[in-house]
């Protein structure tokens, strides 16, 4: 089964998602229909023999941007017979939705009405629309936040950089990056529950971050949960068998 999923901060407008060979989500953003870029791509669910991480992907809505979600349907649309010949011509562009989702300006009843004037449908077909309506961001308290944190940072003021971080993640939940710092932050200050926190949901987002990897290892060490440290570790050796920073935190925690 095909299925794409996910969640939406109401508050900060960041959503969460993660799709499984289904039709790409369209976002309708001041009268343009583009496809969410989706660099992780899942087999469908129950498909045999898959390894690997599975990430969660990240994408932050601004007020008033409508996200539209459809079924295989709205794409296998008949468009026409061939030439002198009984098959019938099947569309195969998948940026034909976009268009119908633009001409419509993100209505549903519309897009169904576009579709159905395209061609005759061939598989069922089930359509979504979520609008959001937050509130802006406020930037500049960002920028001010992210520069009393680079300030703290510079003068080796870790505890005041938690504090403050802690707030700022809670705030802009979107900032990926910004997970590692604080990972990184609350192990120096032997904080290893919550840099275990952060180091997570980082790997979560972005399974392939080294410098999270390792932060997220010796945290558990430190924690003293040292079969967990080593299970990761070990994963990260047979993935990197060469990588030398592996190889010498395994040396150091051996």
């Amino acid at each position: 089964m095909s299925i794409v999923f996910g969640l939406i901060d109401e508050v900060s407008g960041t959503m969460y998602f993660m799709n499984a060979e289904h039709p790409d989500i369209v976002l309708y953003r001041d009268g343009i229909a583009q496809f969410i870029e989706n660099p992780n791509q899942y087999r469908k669910l129950g498909t045999q023999g898959q390894t690997g991480n599975i990430c969660v992907e990240v994408f932050s809505l601004r007020p008033d941007d409508v996200i539209i979600l459809g079924s295989d349907g709205r794409d296998d649309i008949i468009i026409g017979k061939e030439p002198d010949s009984e098959y019938d011509i099947i569309n195969q562009d998948e940026k034909l939705f976009l268009a119908h989702v633009k001409n419509a300006d993100g209505d549903l009843e519309k897009i169904y009405e576009n579709i159905a004037n395209t061609g005759k449908l061939m598989d069922d077909l089930s359509l979504l629309r979520i609008h959001y309506k937050g509130v802006t961001a406020d930037q500049k308290k960002l920028d001010d936040e992210l520069k009393r944190l680079e300030d703290y940072k510079g003068v080796g003021k870790f505890d005041k950089y938690a504090e403050l971080g802690e707030k700022v993640i809670s705030d802009y939940p979107q900032l990926t990056n910004f997970l590692y710092e604080m990972s990184l932050a609350c192990k120096q200050l032997g904080q290893y529950e919550k840099a275990i926190d952060y180091a997570e949901r980082l790997r979560l987002r972005d399974a392939k971050n080294i410098s999270n990897l390792l932060v997220l290892i010796e945290s558990y060490h430190g924690l003293g949960r040292k079969e967990r440290a080593k299970s990761i570790l070990d994963a990260c050796l047979k993935a990197r068998p060469e990588d030398v920073r592996f190889l010498k935190l395994k040396e150091e925690m051996n």
